[in-house]
C-alpha cells in the first residue's frame, strides 16, 4: 500500500501508520533521546548535509529521511528548501517531528517492510541507523525498499559504523542526572558475533514516585564489502564509500570509525 494515498486523507494528523510500526524500546526512550541524545550527533549530521547533500540536490527536491527518529534532520532539510517525508518505527519518536519539521509527513513503519512509489530524489539515513538492522537478510530488505522508493537517478546516503568504533566506544558508560530524571548507559561489543549492545536504565519522576525502565538496544557491525554487495544486490548501480574526515573534511569523534555510503540508481 502506498503511503501517499493515506496521507491525502490524514494530513492533519502528521503521523500515519504503515506496516509494522512501533518499537517498544525506542518508544520508552523517546523523551530522553529528544532531550539529550540526538543533540550530540546533530551538528555532525548537519555538516554532512551541507557538504554532501545540499551542493548536488536541487531546490524543492523530494527527500525521504529513513529512520528519522525525532525529526531533527528532517527539519534541517526542510529549512534548506526540500520536501521531506520522515519514516521511523517508533511512534513516540515521531511525535517530536512536527516541532522540527512542521507541515512534513511522518510515517510510522518498519524499515524492512515499507513501500512508496518511486518518487524520492534522495533517501538519507544517519546516526548508524542501518547498523540497527541485525541481519544481512533484513538489511537487504531495507535496501530493496529504498531502491524501489527512489526515482531514476536518485541517491541513497547513509552512514555505517566500523568495527574500530565499536571496539573503542561500546564498552564506555555514561550517566545524565536531572531534577526529574536520571539515565545510566553502558554497553559492550562482541567481536565474535559482531553485535554491539547498549543497556539503558532510565528513572523518571511522576509526582512523588520514580518509575524505572530498563531498555536494551543492539547494533550489528557490517564489513564495508558486505554493505556494498547488498546494495548492488538490491539494484543500486553505483556505490561509493567516503571517509568523513579525508573525503568530506568533517572532523570530530563521530567521523572516526564511520563510513558514509552513497548509492545511486
Amino acid at each position: 500500500m502506498h503511503s501517499e494515498s493515506k496521507s491525502k486523507n490524514r494530513q492533519t494528523a502528521n503521523v500515519i501508520a504503515q506496516g509494522a510500526g512501533g518499537v517498544a524500546g525506542y518508544d520508552g526512550f523517546a523523551g530522553f533521546y529528544h532531550r539529550h541524545w540526538s543533540d550530540h550527533f546533530h551538528p555532525w549530521a548537519v555538516e554532512l548535509a551541507d557538504r554532501l547533500i545540499v551542493p548536488d540536490l536541487p531546490d524543492g527536491a523530494v527527500v525521504l529521511d529513513l529512520c528519522c527518529g525525532t525529526g531533527k534532520m528532517a527539519g534541517e532539510l526542510v529549512r534548506r528548501g526540500y520536501q521531506v517525508t520522515g519514516l521511523d518505527a517508533s511512534r513516540e519518536m515521531l511525535r517530536f517531528g512536527a516541532g522540527y519539521a512542521p507541515g512534513s509527513l511522518f510515517v510510522c513503519a518498519d524499515a524492512r517492510c515499507f513501500a512508496f512509489r518511486p518518487r524520492f530524489q534522495l533517501v538519507v539515513s544517519l546516526f548508524d541507523s542501518m547498523n540497527h538492522i541485525l541481519s544481512a537478510d533484513d538489511l537487504l530488505k531495507v535496501f530493496q525498499n529504498t531502491r524501489h522508493s527512489l526515482a531514476e537517478g536518485g541517491k541513497f546516503i547513509f552512514d555505517a559504523l566500523l568495527e574500530e568504533a565499536y571496539i573503542r566506544d561500546w564498552s564506555q558508560s555514561c550517566s545524565i542526572i536531572g531534577d526529574d530524571h536520571a539515565c545510566f548507559v553502558r554497553g559492550g561489543f562482541d567481536p565474535g558475533s559482531q553485535l554491539g549492545r547498549t543497556e539503558v536504565t532510565l528513572f523518571q519522576r511522576a509526582g512523588t514516585c520514580w518509575k524505572r525502565s530498563d531498555i536494551s538496544f543492539f547494533e550489528r557491525c557490517y564489513a564495508p564489502g558486505q554493505i556494498v554487495s547488498l546494495l548492488r544486490k538490491a539494484g543500486f548501480s553505483d556505490v561509493s564509500q567516503l571517509n568523513p574526515s579525508s573525503d568530506l573534511g568533517i572532523a570530530g569523534d563521530f567521523s572516526d570509525g564511520r563510513l558514509v555510503m552513497v548509492a545511486s540508481c
